[in-house]
């Protein structure tokens, strides 16, 4: 899970870096994008914008629930570590004497 949030932070990272380097053109500037090997200029600059904001805000939301399972599977390996721990004796609850 970790790896798997990693890679979004790192792409929303790249896709806010985008939209930071896209604020500061001039008007009329050259833009291009990826489409797999190929760089295609972009004519409608407004549209490619307001698709870097979407994707920003697509990868927050994943950003923010792979964090909460991860949390969450964090919090159930505890349990069951502190279950285990009891159920062979070793823990507050088990212990011998």
């Amino acid at each position: 899970m970790s790896a798997q949030l990693q890679q979004v932070q790192q792409q929303r990272t790249e896709v806010d870096s985008a939209k930071e380097a896209m604020d500061g053109l001039e008007e009329g500037a050259a833009v291009y994008k990826s489409a797999g090997a190929l760089m295609i200029q972009v004519k409608d600059v407004d549209t490619l914008k307001a698709d870097l904001i979407e994707r920003s805000e697509e990868l927050e939301v994943k950003v923010k629930s792979y964090s909460k399972h991860e949390e969450s599977l964090k919090k159930t390996v505890d349990d069951l570590r502190n279950e285990l721990t009891v159920a062979l004796g070793k823990g507050p609850a088990g212990g011998m004497s």
